[in-house]
């Protein structure tokens, strides 16, 4: 219903896709101020040698729709066994037992907004830095705000980077903001120290069991 108020109030609005993703986050806030459920994050690294960035999310954290997680990930297990532990319905798409970061800028994201990280904290953070793109476009960035990419069309930050392992997530993140500051000159990507994602965020505690069985 707010979805579609917005959209008679702002039919013409480019950035609309900021208000939706806005009112989405709300609901999720009100839904756990109003109940009794709580969320539980972890905040985890791994070798992105041995574990791709798309393998992490495909195969530990399983699909976004749990039916078609396998039971080994982590969606797979809390949907196969929600009522052992204690939640009151199976797993749906919009509420799937876990969440994990998408890329290593999300993750970066989701460490200062849940974990009270800062730019410099992170080694991700601090390659973006040190690549020439300023604090502020990456505070920016972090509300997985709409740019530009080169042939020109316009997409959520978030959704570009998903599932890039660190060097081309860095490259992809050069290229929109060299596009955006031409006269900027933005130095070459240099590796992160690690891959860094808050993973997990639970919605109940009975959740968190089945990260510690899965682990």
């Amino acid at each position: 219903m707010l979805l579609c108020i917005l959209t008679c109030l702002f039919p013409t609005l480019t950035n609309f896709y900021i208000y939706t993703t806005l009112i989405l986050i709300l609901i999720l806030i009100l839904t756990l101020i109003l109940t009794d459920n709580s969320i539980y994050y972890y905040s985890v690294e791994w070798d992105p040698s041995t574990l791709p960035w798309v393998e992490f999310r495909a195969n530990f954290i399983g699909p976004t729709n749990p039916a078609n997680a396998s039971t080994d990930s982590l969606r797979g297990y809390i949907n196969t066994n929600w009522e052992t532990l204690g939640l009151p319905t199976s797993c749906t798409m919009g509420d799937n037992g876990v969440h994990a970061s998408a890329s290593p800028l999300e993750g970066l994201s989701e460490k200062m907004n849940w974990l009270g990280k800062t730019i410099t904290d992170e080694p991700f953070g601090k390659s973006l830095l040190s690549c020439g793109i300023d604090e502020s476009t990456i505070k920016v960035w972090n509300v997985d705000t709409r740019v530009t990419l080169s042939d020109g069309t316009q997409a959520s930050i978030f959704d570009t980077l998903d599932d890039k392992q660190v060097n081309e997530c860095m490259k992809v993140c050069i290229e929109i903001y060299t596009a955006a500051n031409t006269a900027t000159p933005v130095a070459e990507a240099t590796p992160a120290a690690d891959e860094t994602a808050p993973a997990a965020e639970e919605t109940t505690p009975a959740a968190e069991e089945a990260v510690s069985a899965a682990e």
